[in-house]
């Protein structure tokens, strides 16, 4: 699978489900499942790159936001998962002006990890006995993607933050920011 049939999967997925993110999955989930190994493996980790590429501060400020203050390490992968499930168009827009995401605010309940599992699962599913997992050919997430933004829980952002995400996302910031901000 090369990058344009990577792309072109989510995209007929998009055209079949419109924004209905579960449908859309299906529809991810019903490409793979006739794909080879080889090409399940491929799209997982093409998705995996394109995954890292949300990994930027305006994009964390962005997630912060949207999620009222209450973004975890975990809820951010689910959020640029959904991201990236929404195609190359959308992720390319949202990496460039993380404001954009004012038109994505469905993301903050984008279901886990939802898009890249589909590879996986369709991998998982061609197994016989003793065979590994797709999961064990797998690079790991960078540990460092956080490190762009300090987060203070529930507490809400701190001062550098705060000014931070002023800076990369004053739509969204001028939105969700009094509430999250005041607390």
């Amino acid at each position: 699978m090369n990058d344009e049939q990577f792309w072109g999967l989510l995209d007929v997925a998009g055209k079949t489900a419109g924004d209905d993110l579960e449908r859309r999955y299906q529809a991810v989930f019903d490409q793979l499942k006739d794909m080879s190994r080889d090409d399940l493996v491929d799209y997982t980790v093409r998705f995996a790159k394109a995954h890292e590429t949300t990994f930027t501060a305006g994009v964390i400020c962005g997630a912060y936001l949207i999620y009222e203050g209450n973004l975890t390490h975990d809820s951010f992968l689910d959020f640029s998962d959904c991201l990236v499930g929404l195609g190359r168009a959308t992720l390319e827009r949202v990496v460039a002006c993380p404001d954009s995401l004012t038109d994505y605010l469905e993301l903050a309940y984008c279901p886990s990890l939802f898009f890249s599992m589909a590879g996986i699962k369709a991998y998982n599913s061609k197994l016989k006995r003793r065979e590994s997992p797709l999961e064990d050919y797998l690079p790991p997430l960078p540990s460092g993607a956080f490190e762009a933004i300090h987060f203070a829980g529930k507490q809400g952002l701190d001062v550098a933050c705060r000014a931070s995400c002023e800076v990369l996302t004053p739509v969204l910031a001028a939105k969700f920011g009094p509430a999250i901000w005041s607390a």
